[in-house]
């Protein structure tokens, strides 16, 4: 009785890695047989933030291949985050995924950046700056409706890829601010620096130049702006003045025309 026990014991210690081995066997003969077959598909999917249309699926087909060397090439073969970078070098993806999904469909997502602002600069150079303080390329195809920015930066980038630009590290609090407030993003047509670091607004409407001072306090500078606008421009008109001025603390100084 107690060999035929010990006999039970030894056959399950037997059976338990030859069923392990076998399993993984199994999956791994099912993970060849897939890397063989062929992609049949590639979906490109794109999400244009605030309709900005970088890039479209055209012209992801043509970077990276679609027709010529994925669709028909074996899965195993692709290289999924090759495929990643090479749209991310773009620099105008903010992020992109790429996976395998059924019937050996190639999925690329890819969710594209959300310009800021527009520099454009003296010696006519220029860039778009996104949420993150990115720099983006101009492109020679669609032109993204955002705020010009007037005067000198440099384009270079620190090791997070971010503007490193002093100019633009101090300046780009205020843009982004901005951009996120619905009233100014509204009001606000342009933004001209100068060299000595004054800083001009022009408005939508009338075209009333707003000297602003530097970037120092500009939350409270915008407040006692948008004040203004309500109590005064709104009964007097947005041509009443000829220049409008929150340089100096607790004023607003408009001169007429």
């Amino acid at each position: 009785m107690v060999r035929k026990t010990l006999l039970k014991r030894g056959m399950k210690m037997l059976a338990a890695p030859m069923l392990a081995a076998a399993t993984w066997a199994i999956l791994g003969a099912g993970a060849r047989h897939l890397e063989d077959r062929l992609c049949k598909h590639v979906n490109i999917t794109i999400d244009s933030q605030e309709e900005n249309y970088f890039l479209d699926v055209g012209a992801i087909k043509r970077l990276i291949g679609a027709d010529e060397k994925l669709r028909g090439a074996r899965v195993g073969q692709i290289g999924l985050d090759e495929l990643e970078r090479t749209i991310l070098a773009t620099r105008y993806a903010e992020d992109v995924q790429a996976y395998l999904g059924a019937a050996c469909t190639l999925n690329v997502h890819i969710k594209l950046k959300k310009p800021v602002a527009r520099i454009v600069n003296t010696d006519g150079t220029g860039f778009y700056l996104d949420r993150n303080r990115e720099p983006m390329p101009l492109s020679g195809h669609f032109s993204a409706r955002t705020l010009p920015v007037r005067g000198m930066f440099s384009e270079r980038v620190d090791s997070l890829g971010q503007a490193a630009d002093s100019g633009l590290v101090r300046l780009f609090p205020m843009l982004n601010y901005i951009h996120e407030t619905p009233f100014w993003k509204a009001q606000i047509a342009e933004v001209v620096t100068l060299p000595d670091g004054e800083i001009i607004l022009f408005p939508q409407i009338g075209r009333t130049p707003i000297h602003f001072g530097g970037v120092e306090n500009y939350p409270e500078k915008f407040e006692r702006l948008q004040l203004f606008y309500r109590k005064i421009l709104g009964g007097l008109g947005w041509n009443y003045y000829r220049s409008i001025s929150v340089k100096y603390d607790n004023q607003v100084i408009g001169e007429k025309r």
